[in-house]
């Protein structure tokens, strides 16, 4: 016997089964043995399908979630290490253009810094704009520029290319004192605008002006820078010079010469 019927499987038994009499009406229209000691196992079997049905919607999910993990596993690395490759080439692109420009930038500053200090050490030194030029190679060839920092600071080389102190009032000094001492420069540099002297080309002039008219300093008693500085100062004094040395040789070839002796 079932314990509990519906209406209608209520309704369906004959009359005459002593059965149905047994059955007690239910308020929901249910009929149920009325008896003390049963247990209905309905609730607990609907809670079990219940549980049955959300373990095995949990079981798809648990099915679905490790399909999805293992794909992330498979995949997301190398997306991740392409986007790092991809990352890391292009700030390496903008950090190369970057250093490029400041190269480029320290370059340019350096040459007017370098020119600057060229320009003004040779103006110094020489008397005219071409003995300037003649100059600046060597003054270039001196000098270059140190950074620190950001900051570009220009110093002085010596001979062997070694890096000395910054060019200041002090060193500046010294370097055009070793080219007005270097007698292979004597006929460009102007001692006066080098050291503050008086002027080569000035002292060497009025001693040759004077050897022209009262022979303190004659034209062959100069040395090559003192012959360059004095034309470079005084041109016609330069000339007067230059006949009266011709003068005296061609006197000194025209007078009389002792007569040859011959001793036995």
């Amino acid at each position: 016997m079932k314990f509990r019927l519906t209406k209608a499987e209520w309704d369906a038994m004959e009359t005459a089964d002593a059965r149905k009499v047994m059955y007690v009406l239910q308020a929901d229209g249910s009929y149920q043995l009325p008896l003390l000691d049963y247990v209905d196992p309905a609730p607990l079997r609907n809670a079990l399908d219940r549980e049955r049905e959300e373990a095995r919607v949990a079981k798809e999910k648990v099915t679905t979630l490790e399909a999805e993990v293992t794909t992330l596993k498979k995949d997301t690395p190398k997306d991740v290490q392409t986007l790092r490759t991809a990352h890391d080439n292009e700030i390496k692109t903008l950090k190369d253009t970057t250093d490029g420009r400041i190269k480029t930038l320290q370059g340019e500053l350096e040459k007017r810094l370098i020119d600057s200090t060229v320009n003004d050490l040779a103006s110094q030194m020489t008397g005219t704009p071409q003995n300037a030029e003649v100059m600046k190679p060597h003054l270039a060839s001196r000098v270059t520029v140190v950074w620190e920092g950001d900051v570009p600071t220009v110093k002085v080389k010596a001979t062997n290319g070694t890096v000395g102190n910054a060019l200041d009032d002090a060193t500046k000094t010294a370097l055009k004192k070793e080219f007005v001492e270097n007698p292979v420069f004597g006929a460009i540099v102007v001692v006066s605008k080098a050291s503050g002297g008086g002027a080569a080309g000035a002292s060497s002039g009025a001693a040759g002006s004077a050897g022209a008219s009262g022979g303190v300093k004659a034209l062959k008693d100069m040395s090559g820078a003192e012959r360059t500085a004095l034309y470079q100062a005084d041109p016609k004094a330069f000339n007067e010079l230059v006949a009266a040395d011709k003068a005296a040789q061609r006197e000194s070839a025209m007078a009389p010469r002792p007569p040859l002796v011959i001793t036995r």
